[in-house]
């Protein structure tokens, strides 16, 4: 029996568990999940700032990986500039109906 890969995602020890949370949620709309499984933490190694991707019974080459990362590191950006645009709309939309209820 074939085990499906792992792709682990480490996530800078200074993001919240919000923003931690929303980064897998994406993930679970990505097409990733159909080759790996996931697993998203917090990496609090020393020194931790960057995201970083490891992946564990993964049978791509170490240019393949690569690739991958930088498309999930695109998918992430525009995930991310999305959640920033609804929850503008939303306060907006919020701020709208305060102002009629308070006017």
């Amino acid at each position: 029996m074939e085990s499906s890969p792992i792709l682990i995602v480490r996530m800078p020890h200074f993001k919240t568990e919000s923003e931690v949370s929303d980064v897998f949620m994406d993930f679970q709309e990505s097409p990733i999940m159909d080759e790996y499984h996931v697993l998203v933490i917090k990496d609090y190694s020393p020194g931790s700032t960057e995201i970083r991707f490891e992946a564990v019974n993964s049978t791509f080459t170490e240019v393949q990986f690569e690739k991958l990362k930088l498309k999930l590191l695109s998918e992430m950006e525009v995930a991310q500039l999305n959640r920033y645009k609804n929850k503008s709309k939303d306060n907006e939309s919020k701020d709208n109906i305060l102002g009629q209820v308070s006017g």
